[in-house]
């Protein structure tokens, strides 16, 4: 059996899927492996003081909460649209 802490993310337990409903709690290490593997590609896209979170988010995936629902609070808003210039 394969461990889940090392699968690709493409073959993630749907309840560790973004967009997933809450699952069983999680162990500390698997839970730390999905916070890296969530964490990795979307970093650009995080605050960037989000390691000062790191206890918060590992709890909240320890208590089974979704992945992108731990890690919702800690996105970046979106730049506002700036106007288009007008030219004369």
């Amino acid at each position: 059996m394969q461990n889940q802490s090392t699968t690709r993310p493409d073959t993630v337990r749907p309840c560790a899927a973004p967009g997933a409903k809450a699952c069983r709690p999680r162990k500390e290490d698997e839970a730390a492996q999905l916070m890296w593997d969530f964490y990795k590609p979307r970093k650009a896209q995080l605050i960037a003081d989000i390691k000062e979170y790191r206890a918060a988010i590992l709890s909240g995936l320890m208590q089974g909460l979704p992945v992108d629902q731990v890690f919702a609070p800690y996105v970046k808003p979106p730049e506002p649209t700036r106007p288009a210039k007008r030219t004369a």
